[in-house]
Parts: structure tokens; C-alpha cells; sequence
């Protein structure tokens, strides 16, 4: 979700999303956490393209939603922010449920 909205439409850069293998993932731990740290790297040059530049590719294929067509690098900004908030407390409930005694 996060390299689709603010890497392929916000910086235009054309990462491949497949939405399916978003729900299924899985593999060692060690590669999720490398991974989800270089997307917090990348994520500070994304928002700063929002910021300066707006957004890069409106047509930017991956999602759902129409909204990127005509949305404002704002929206697309809070958008992250919202889905990120939903999936941390889908990840706190599974850990909950996971690690319940």
C-alpha cells in the first residue's frame, strides 16, 4: 500500500503492487524487517515530492480506488496515514491473539 501510493503515485515510480500477495505474505522475519526499513527511508524523499512537487503519476495502476486521478497530494498523504492506523491495530490484534496466555 505504502510503495503504491507513495511511490508509484506520489514519486512516479512504478512499483509493481499485487494486492492479493499483500494478504498472504509470508517468509523470515529478518527480510520483513529489512524491508519495512528501507521503505521508511524512502518514504521521507516521497513525502518531501508531495510536498514540493505534487504528484508524479496519476496514473498509476495498483488500487481500487479512482481517487488518484484528481486527488491532492494531501489526500493522498492522509490516506496513508489512515491505512497505516487501520493495519497497526489489525497487527496489535493478531499479536494480542498470538501471544495471549
Amino acid at each position: 500500500m505504502l510503495e503504491h501510493w507513495a511511490g508509484s503515485v506520489i514519486a512516479g515510480l512504478a512499483i509493481p503492487r499485487d494486492r492479493d500477495a499483500e494478504f498472504t505474505a509470508s517468509g523470515p522475519v529478518d527480510g520483513l524487517i529489512g524491508k519495512v526499513e528501507q521503505v521508511r527511508t524512502n518514504l521521507v524523499e516521497w513525502v518531501d515530492i508531495a510536498v514540493r512537487e505534487g504528484i508524479r503519476d496519476r496514473s498509476a495502476r495498483g488500487s481500487t480506488r479512482s481517487d488518484a486521478a484528481t486527488a491532492t497530494p494531501e489526500w493522498v498523504l492522509m490516506h496513508i496515514q489512515r491505512e497505516l492506523a487501520q493495519h497497526l491495530g489489525q497487527l496489535e490484534l493478531t499479536r494480542d491473539v498470538l501471544t495471549q496466555a
